[in-house]
Formats: structure tokens, C-alpha cells, sequence
């Protein structure tokens, strides 16, 4: 009796094995044809398995711009460049036709370099004083007496090198924020 089921379930494993095969065999057929952005990821997996890190970095990028424009995103990249871009090294990939480029400084859409850069320098300084409360809790708990690990006491031993790029997040912050009000001076003398 237990000679059957071991051969009903080898039998029904060789079956699953079988169809899954086969699916993987339809769908791979079929992404080539189809799919851009799943060629693009193939490539790249196939690029990551050759340890080609450079290949890897350019089809990384041609599949995040391809998702961008699929998606519908601005993007600072024209519609030729985005179109060069995804049919250089052989990817013979269509520009997609949702591709939008960010307007030019003078106008009146869309954020600026200098306001993307203020958001993504808030976010980091936000990240870097998250770390400092962190280390100053660690150095609450040795205070009191408990011990700590490893990775609890490397992150003290880092506390400097975490003032130093809130103080270099603050400085650069500064200087972007001069700049958004003199260009929003600027803009608003050149509209009247």
C-alpha cells in the first residue's frame, strides 16, 4: 500500500514538474515578445550572474527610466534621450509613449533641481537625527549600567562622523534655501 502512494505522489510531482516547465517556457517565450521591462530584468539577472557590474548599473537604469515613463512620472530625461537610451547595447527596447520630460527652469511647472535636492537633503538630515536619538538612547542605557553589543557600541563610535553630516546636511540646506527665495525673487520681479 505504501509503495502506491510513493509512485502516485512521484507521479504527480513528475506531472507538477511538468506543467511548471512548460509555464516557464510560455512565459519566457512570451516576455521577449511582449514584456520590455521584464527583458530588461533578465538581461540584468543574467548580468549580475556574469559579475558584469557595469551592465548591471546600465540596465538598471534603463529599467527605472522605463518604469517612469510607463508609469506616466516626469522625468528630466527627453523623449530622444529616453528613446537612445533604452536602444543602446542591443536592449531594442520602444520608447514608450506616456514618456513625459520636466518642463525647463523658466516655467511654471514642476519642482525644481533645487527643491528636489531640499527634499531629499530634509529627508537625510530627518534619517541623521533619527541616528543621534538612537545613540544618545544607547548611551542612556551605559549610563545605568547595562551592557551593550557590538553594534550598539559601534554606533557611538560613529556619533562624530553623524554630527559632522548633520552639520554639512544643515550648511547645505542653507545655501539651497537662499537659493529657492532668490529665484522666487527673481521669478516674481521677471512676472510683473
Amino acid at each position: 500500500m505504501a509503495d502506491v502512494e510513493d509512485k502516485k505522489c512521484s507521479k504527480s510531482a513528475k506531472r507538477r514538474a511538468k506543467r511548471r516547465t512548460e509555464k516557464d517556457a510560455d512565459e519566457t517565450t512570451s516576455i521577449s515578445c511582449a514584456d520590455p521591462l521584464q527583458l530588461l530584468r533578465q538581461q540584468m539577472e543574467k548580468a549580475k550572474s556574469e559579475k558584469n557590474h557595469a551592465a548591471v548599473n546600465a540596465l538598471r537604469q534603463q529599467i527605472w527610466l522605463l518604469q517612469d515613463a510607463n508609469a506616466g512620472v516626469r522625468s528630466d530625461v527627453s523623449a530622444e534621450q529616453l528613446g537612445t537610451i533604452l536602444q543602446e547595447k542591443g536592449t531594442n527596447i520602444p520608447t514608450p509613449k506616456t514618456a513625459t520630460t520636466v518642463p525647463n527652469k523658466h516655467s511654471s511647472q514642476g519642482p525644481s533641481f533645487d527643491e528636489c535636492r531640499k527634499e531629499v537633503l530634509e529627508k537625510k538630515l530627518w534619517k541623521l537625527q533619527k541616528k543621534k536619538d538612537d545613540v544618545q538612547k544607547i548611551k542612556d542605557r551605559l549610563s545605568r549600567g547595562q551592557k551593550l553589543e557590538k553594534t550598539q557600541e559601534q554606533k557611538i563610535e560613529r556619533e562624530k562622523l553623524i554630527d559632522e553630516e548633520i552639520n554639512e546636511c544643515d550648511d547645505e540646506l542653507s545655501v539651497l534655501n537662499q537659493n529657492l527665495k532668490q529665484q522666487k525673487l527673481e521669478q516674481s520681479n521677471n512676472s510683473t
